[in-house]
């Protein structure tokens, strides 16, 4: 992990999935890693100070985030890479 460099987060599988297409028909190499939110951070709070947990209004598609790294050497050429994504 010490010559990575993080290239890209988000939170759409669709997009990590493009940026890393991109990098692989430029014969970059890259390692991912994939976080999946707690559901204890989805705290709502209800009337009168009552929590509750739950995903209620919260759009599970988007509880993951994405990383995507690269070598630190391949990082400029990456990011040149990854800018018409």
């Amino acid at each position: 992990m010490f010559n990575r460099r993080e290239l890209f987060v988000t939170l759409s599988m669709q997009k990590a999935n493009q940026v890393k297409a991109v990098l692989f028909r430029h014969n970059t190499r890259y390692w991912t890693r994939t976080v999946a939110q707690d559901a204890s951070e989805f705290v709502l709070f209800a009337k009168h100070g009552k929590r509750s947990l739950g995903s209620s209004g919260i759009n599970m598609s988007a509880s993951k985030l994405y990383y995507i790294y690269v070598r630190k050497s391949d990082y400029d050429m990456a990011k040149h890479f990854i800018g018409t994504v």
